[in-house]
């Protein structure tokens, strides 16, 4: 009996140690740098909208939290198909006129002979475009160029969430 004991309790302290270790194993690490950190609450921010002209627009306002802008999506659109050639520089800038992100976009119609212009920019960042808290984001939109094209508009998506500061 005492032998069957002792064998008991060698198996008792293995079967113990075993999941002892399956229970302390920690799985690989994954380190995110402060700026991927969401708040936890309805974090997700966005601004839509669209312009025909050169003008700047607020798109974001970080009040209590630092913006992260992850995608930036921007579209062209005329009234007029017979012939247009229109194209759009923008800057992403802080309330303070620091840049931050600039694109191009603009559009023509086969009729232009003219090299292929992108209608459609967009940007969907790993990292992102940080807004601290307390400042804005604006896009100051500058019109290149214009020929016909009646109405040219550009379309326009930013999304991001809100960090920890």
């Amino acid at each position: 009996m005492k032998q069957t004991s002792h064998h008991l309790n060698i198996v008792l302290a293995m079967l113990l140690g075993i999941a002892g270790t399956v229970a302390l194993t920690s799985t690989p690490a994954v380190g995110y740098p402060a700026s991927a950190v969401s708040t936890g609450f309805s974090p997700i921010v966005s601004a839509a909208g669209r312009h025909n002209d050169t003008q700047t627009t607020l798109l974001l306002e970080a009040t209590e939290h630092d913006v992260v802008v992850t995608d930036v999506v921007l579209s062209m659109s005329s009234d007029n198909n017979d012939y247009c050639m229109v194209s759009f520089s923008h800057k992403l800038q802080l309330s303070d006129g620091t840049i931050i992100g600039e694109l191009a976009a603009g559009m023509h119609s086969p009729a232009a002979n003219q090299p292929n212009v992108d209608p459609t920019v967009s940007m969907r960042l790993q990292s992102g475009l940080r807004v601290p808290a307390g400042d804005s984001l604006t896009m100051q939109t500058d019109r290149r160029y214009k020929n016909g094209c009646g109405d040219a508009t550009v379309h326009y998506t930013v999304s991001g969430y809100l960090a920890q500061s």
